[in-house]
């Protein structure tokens, strides 16, 4: 039995120092843009155009009937049946899941297009030096409406409210479809504004060579995160709640930036960030998710990691209807509940196999957790029926 356990804690601590990136494709292309609906994934590269997954990457079709190869696309919108395509032509539309392409530029006096957004029925084109456009017929006629002296690298809605942020005057934002502006950051002239992340009254930007920027009151206010990325240029960001996903160009010392790049992981709101750079090959690029994956995508290709690796995933995977634990992350306290009428045993291990708690539980019971070292957990719970395992963050 002795030697039994010595192996599984063997196999357990050997699995988790092999988690890491899983490269998936698409080998020596630059990817501009990710976008994942599910299990099939758009991504455009320069200079080979569209290529589609939708087996969550494990195999890709080119899409570019339509699409000249000599361009890129820099940004999708799937809104409903439609997708658009943002490429320095102007504006591309496909009905069929990608399989053609049409261009749809009626009303662009500017066809340099950066970013796309959607509210409902009406479509928002960013452009490099021309503002915004609105559609709302699915491309088939635009208008501009503002900021036509501003290259537009980013826009976000969020409740009815657009955000949009710019090369050179910061983050501006619009309560009435894009009718009138507001400035809400306008001292960013030396730096361009790339991303966008809007949780409710939280905010985060990211800048070229610059560190990221946080918000807590919608905006009105803004600090520099010192978090150890500054100096860097930020090629993607994504958040869920106090989740904070962040990658990183390696620039080489352009224009002053730091030479390092990869992904990293804060869980309490960019306060502090964990390196989840291990496996990928050279620079960090463009990122997006689904329900199982992390994608990032650099200029060799395309890589993939499970949610379940990091705690984006383990609050929206934490679903089972025997047990729940709350909060998670956690500081000093982490609640068990289970609906099993049994008594079970808890045992916890860190990462590296060590077990740093064991006690049982019966319905519900709370662990004082504030002597943890921050950090992932494995949750174990046994009893005469079942094993359940659960993942947890301490911050």
């Amino acid at each position: 039995m002795k030697k039994i356990i010595i192996l599984i804690i063997a196999v357990f601590i050997i699995n988790i120092s092999n988690a890491q990136w899983q490269k998936i494709g698409l080998d020596n292309n630059s990817p501009q843009t990710i976008t994942c609906v599910d299990s099939n994934i758009y991504v455009g590269i320069y200079p080979n155009g569209v290529y589609f997954s939708s087996d969550n990457g494990n195999t890709w079709t080119a899409k570019n009937n339509g699409i000249p190869l000599t361009t890129f696309v820099g940004n999708f919108l799937i809104n409903g049946n439609y997708i658009f395509a943002a490429t320095p032509d102007g504006l591309y539309l496909s009905t069929n899941y990608g399989n053609s392409w049409s261009l749809k530029n009626t009303g662009l006096m500017n066809t340099y297009i950066n970013t796309l957004a959607a509210n409902g029925n009406n479509i928002y084109a960013g452009t490099w030096g021309g503002g915004i456009y609105l559609s709302s017929n699915n491309g088939d006629t635009w208008d501009t409406i503002g900021l036509s002296n501003n290259s537009i690298n980013n826009i976000i809605i969020k409740n009815n409210i657009i955000y949009a942020c710019t090369g050179t005057n910061g983050i501006f934002s619009s309560s009435n479809s894009g009718n009138s502006w507001d400035s809400i950051f306008p001292d960013l002239s030396q730096y361009s504004v790339n991303f966008l992340i809007v949780n409710d009254s939280i905010m985060f930007a990211g800048t070229d060579c610059n560190r990221i920027l946080k918000s807590t009151n919608y905006g009105n206010n803004w600090n520099y995160l010192t978090n150890g990325l500054e100096g860097n240029t930020i090629e993607g960001i994504l958040s869920n709640d106090s989740n904070v996903y962040v990658s990183i160009l390696n620039t080489g010392e352009f224009q002053g930036c730091s030479p390092y790049g990869g992904f990293f992981e804060s869980t309490n709101n960019g306060l502090s960030f964990i390196d989840f750079s291990d496996g990928i090959q050279y620079e960090s690029g463009r990122i997006a998710k689904n329900n199982k994956y992390i994608y990032e995508g650099n200029s060799v290709g395309i890589w993939r990691r499970p949610l379940s690796d990091f705690a984006l995933g383990i609050k929206e995977n934490n679903l089972n209807n025997n047990v729940s634990i709350y909060p998670n992350p956690t500081k000093d306290n982490l609640t068990i509940e289970t609906n099993t009428n049994s008594e079970q045993k808890i045992e916890i291990k860190n990462l590296i196999g060590q077990t740093v708690y064991t006690n049982s539980i019966y319905k519900k019971t709370i662990v004082n957790t504030s002597a943890f070292a921050n950090g992932i957990y494995i949750l174990k719970l046994t009893s005469d029926k079942e094993t359940v395992e659960r993942k947890f963050v301490k911050d």
